[in-house]
């Protein structure tokens, strides 16, 4: 495998984990977000209260992901 390959390879290897926390970090609140605002959708809302309460910590874990 040519050096360049295995580079990409390996920095791709390395990049997965992170993004992936990011993405489903980022889908569980988008999720949150719709059941807050849109009780008709067969589930069952969450409070804004709660809703707020817990944007704080998931962006924070997101950021943390990120750096």
């Amino acid at each position: 495998m040519p050096v360049r390959d295995d580079f990409l390879a390996s920095t791709a290897h390395d990049l997965r984990t992170p993004l992936t926390i990011i993405r489903g970090r980022a889908q569980l609140l988008r999720r949150q977000v719709a059941r807050a605002t849109e009780p008709g959708s067969g589930t069952t809302p969450i409070d804004a209260t709660a809703l707020l309460a817990a944007l704080p910590p998931a962006l924070a874990r997101i950021e943390a992901a990120a750096t």
